[in-house]
């Protein structure tokens, strides 16, 4: 059995046709998309990655500076990316654990986070991804 060309056939089905150009919607930045980057937020991305702030206080550009380990300075004064800090936890009761069931809150800094970024979402290689 050749596995690339099952594989290939597999990829060609609808569903997954279907699925890819979804994907390749939601990497596109340049393009508005209905329910994700403009209009009402559909019901699955609601709760998903939320700004949050941990002191309630209003949204400052103080709140959005990137202090958490997600770059260094290296030789030559280059960037060297940084783990960042992320908190591993399970869902909470109201958000959709459709994506597994851990999820991910992903800190900006000691004040400000992304909440609920799912696991699989989080780890994915984005380096594999080709524009």
């Amino acid at each position: 059995m050749n596995l690339k060309r099952t594989a290939l056939k597999w990829l060609n089905l609808p569903f997954f046709a279907e699925l890819g150009q979804q994907i390749a919607m939601l990497l596109d930045t340049e393009t508005p998309l209905p329910g994700v980057t403009q209009g009402k937020p559909c019901s699955e991305l609601a709760k998903t990655a939320l700004l949050t702030i941990t002191d309630d206080a209003p949204l400052t550009p103080e709140h959005l500076q990137l202090t958490a380990g997600w770059d260094h300075v290296g030789k030559g004064r280059v960037t060297i990316p940084g783990k960042g800090k992320t908190a591993s936890r399970l869902f909470t009761a109201e958000e959709l654990p459709g994506l597994g069931e851990e999820t991910r809150d992903v800190f900006l800094n000691a004040r400000c986070y992304w909440k609920n970024v799912p696991r699989p979402v989080w780890d994915l290689p984005l380096v594999a991804i080709k524009s």
